[in-house]
C-alpha cells in the first residue's frame, strides 16, 4: 500500500509513475478530493468506470468498478502502461 502526501496537479503523472515503479497493488487516501469549498487533493482515477484517464501515450489508469458505502468509497483500477496492465 502507498502513503503518500497529497497529490497535486503538476506532480499526477510522477505519482502514477511512482506507483508503477515500485510495483504499489493499492493506495489508500484518507481525505476527499475538496473539503469546505477547498481542494484538498487531485483526482488521479478516471471519474467514471471504464474511462480510461491518459497519462501519457503509452500510460493510462481505467477505473474498472466503484463501491459506495455511507463513510468511504473503493475504486478498483487499472494502470496500463504499453502492453502491460496491474490492477490497484
Amino acid at each position: 500500500m502507498s502513503k503518500s502526501s497529497q497529490v497535486l496537479p503538476p506532480f499526477l503523472i510522477d505519482f502514477w509513475r511512482m506507483l508503477w515503479e515500485h510495483n504499489v497493488p493499492a493506495v489508500a487516501m484518507v481525505t476527499n478530493c475538496e473539503e469546505k469549498g477547498r481542494v484538498k487533493c487531485q483526482r488521479y482515477w478516471a471519474p467514471s468506470e471504464g474511462d480510461p484517464m491518459e497519462l501519457l501515450d503509452d500510460f493510462a489508469i481505467t477505473t474498472d468498478k466503484i463501491e459506495e458505502f455511507p463513510e468511504y468509497t473503493i475504486r478498483h483500477l487499472t494502470a496500463r502502461r504499453g502492453s502491460e496492465s496491474r490492477n490497484i
